[in-house]
């Protein structure tokens, strides 16, 4: 069972993002079935620190993008990357140090954020960073 389900309304139209999209929900769906299973924590840690590496090499995918079509928004964007990498990385910390366990409260967490951030910020960027050619196939012009 699926914590978050890939569904159309996730799609931005650029494959490359779409593609690591999708990865990032794949991980959030392990740790969750993960936590399904009582994982020991030393497994989860392995899944928790593959999504913050994931994570980053996204957010330096779209930061790219953003920079070299100059996204006037790009500020606001990467600031909530390095809110999401912070709350990881702190995570990642605490269950190498053996002080948390994966929650619902950490999967709460990361279905909102993935989902929330496709929908809201990353549809923001799509008329900057989208090339023009797929913007006119896509709309019809």
């Amino acid at each position: 069972m699926a914590l978050i389900q890939w569904a159309q309304k996730y799609v931005v139209g650029i494959p490359e993002i779409d593609e690591q999209h999708q990865s990032l929900i794949q991980l959030t769906n392990t740790l969750y079935d993960m936590m399904r299973r009582h994982e020991a924590n030393e497994k989860v840690t392995v899944v928790l620190d593959e999504l913050f590496k994931y994570a980053a090499t996204h957010f330096s995918t779209e930061e790219k993008l953003m920079r070299a079509r100059q996204y006037p928004d790009s500020i606001n964007h990467i600031r909530e990357h390095k809110n999401f990498t912070a709350r990881v990385q702190t995570w990642l910390t605490d269950f190498k140090a053996g002080r948390t366990t994966l929650s619902v409260e950490i999967l709460t967490f990361l279905n909102g954020w993935i989902g929330g951030h496709i929908l809201d910020c990353d549809r923001k960027y799509v008329p900057f960073l989208k090339p023009k050619s797929d913007q006119a196939t896509t709309t019809g012009r």
